[in-house]
């Protein structure tokens, strides 16, 4: 009679170790595959996180240097310029002119908007508001507004 033995060629004993042995590394290329992609998407995501660190040091930067240049004199406050110097024996008087054209002859102690005048030499006045101190530039036409200085830092 038949043994069963025969009945079951040796190949498909082989194909079933096979597929036995196939199962788990079809599996394992599973996995890899989807380290792989969790691989990329951890560096997108730290590429991105690095830009946003970027760019907040770049606000932070800019917020620093807007307060650095926001304690200089306002834009809006726009200094007037020294026409002449006059007087003998210490007591000199300064012709200034404003930004509006107006021309005012003051004293040492004379207010000039929030500023006083707190010294007046043959070159030079000297306008003072608390700790802040400014030397008045010379010339004969009205000041304009303000423009940013360009020494001064610019945002990013």
């Amino acid at each position: 009679m038949f043994a069963y033995k025969k009945c079951l060629p040796v190949s498909c004993i082989k194909l079933a170790g096979l597929l036995m042995i196939a199962l788990p590394l079809a599996a394992f290329a599973e996995t890899a595959e989807e380290i792989s992609r969790i691989n990329e998407d951890v560096a997108v995501l730290s590429a991105k996180l690095a830009k946003a660190e970027v760019k907040a040091k770049i606000a932070a930067k800019n917020q620093e240097i807007s307060k650095l240049n926001s304690s200089e004199k306002k834009p809006d406050e726009v200094m007037p310029v020294v026409a002449a110097i006059e007087g003998a024996d210490g007591r000199l008087i300064a012709t200034l002119i404003t930004e509006n054209g107006a021309r005012l002859a003051v004293v040492k102690g004379d207010k000039v908007g929030k500023w006083k005048v707190a010294k007046i030499d043959v070159n030079s006045v000297k306008l003072k508001r608390g700790k802040q101190t400014v030397d008045l530039g010379f010339g004969n036409i009205p000041p304009k507004p303000a423009t940013p200085n360009p020494g001064a830092p610019q945002a990013l």
